[in-house]
């Protein structure tokens, strides 16, 4: 015992920060309360209701998309919705359905080809829900554009 105060006297073993410890233990910290909060179910019933808010389309920082009012209705599977931008998005009404925090969007509407079909709400989504605060958001499939549709409970 004595030759390994001896070594940490002379400056030989360096103890360790206590700013790396702190750090390390955030990082765990925020990967637990991340991988936990995952698997918490959402319920259903919760996200009934009509939300408004905005829609964006991001795709690098240097990019300027405009920002859509939005106003989305869900009902026990069953989704309406508006935008103040023809086409941007292009919400009409349709079902969907949850998997853990995935929400996928089924539209049953039918669209003409006078525009980019990717902004319809149609397809698989990433769903976050923070009280009366519900995000949806979706990477477009081989590209780095991410929409954004960031609403609250009415």
């Amino acid at each position: 015992m004595r030759d390994a105060t001896f070594a940490f006297k002379k400056g030989l073993i360096k103890k360790p920060s206590n700013m790396k410890n702190v750090f390390l233990l955030f990082v765990i910290l925020f990967l637990f309360m991340s991988v936990s909060c995952d698997k918490e179910e959402i319920d259903p019933e919760t996200l009934n209701g009509t939300y408004t808010g905005y829609f964006v389309r991001a795709s690098s920082p240097s990019a300027d998309y405009a920002r859509a009012n939005v106003t989305l209705t869900l009902d026990n599977g069953k989704f309406s919705g508006s935008s103040n931008m023809p086409y941007y998005p292009a919400i009409c009404r349709g079902t969907y359905s949850l998997s853990g925090h995935e929400i996928q969007f089924q539209n049953e509407c039918f669209w003409t080809a006078n525009f980019d079909w990717t902004y319809i709400l149609d397809g698989s989504f990433r769903l976050s829900l923070d009280g009366d605060k519900l995000t949806i958001t979706k990477q477009l499939e081989g590209s780095s554009i991410i929409d954004t549709y960031a609403l609250e409970k009415q």
